[in-house]
């Protein structure tokens, strides 16, 4: 069973997923070409610094295009209707589904869109792989003292 659909049974509040696909400028050649959206990647959006335009501080961007402005533009609005209301979605963003049954997630790029079943292929097999291991570990007996 999927864990994050195991955690919403007992969770009552609304849950958002998202997937960041989008290369930031500032790592492009810090990465290999077949990483797109690495882990924190987002952060540099969700706080504006492509904003910052190499004014010396951690979070600057030298040089940063038009569409890395648009995202954070958007990714900000995003967050910050999340933090006021609960909820990401808002006027002028793309619809940003909640996480439930139906595994519905928003991938967040140069195309924002919304999907279902994020890495369903991979999850699959991950978890096929984990019940085949699992079937195979010795049982062990456990006798009591």
């Amino acid at each position: 069973m999927n864990m994050s659909l195991l955690s919403m049974k007992y969770i009552q509040s609304p849950t958002y997923m998202y997937e960041f696909q989008y290369r930031p400028s500032f790592s492009s050649d810090m990465k290999p070409k077949t990483v797109i959206g690495d882990h924190g990647d987002e952060i540099f959006s969700v706080l504006g610094a492509p904003f910052l335009k190499g004014n010396g501080s951690l979070l600057s961007v030298k040089g940063a295009s038009e569409e890395e402005i648009r995202l954070s533009k958007m990714v900000m609005k995003f967050w910050a209707n999340f933090a006021r209301n609960g909820n990401p979605n808002g006027e002028g963003l793309p619809h940003w589904p909640e996480y439930n049954q139906e595994e519905g997630y928003l991938q967040i790029g140069a195309n924002t869109q919304a999907a279902q079943k994020l890495k369903d292929k991979e999850v699959a097999f991950w978890t096929n792989l984990f019940k085949k291991a699992a079937e195979q570990l010795p049982q062990t007996e456990h006798i009591e003292l």
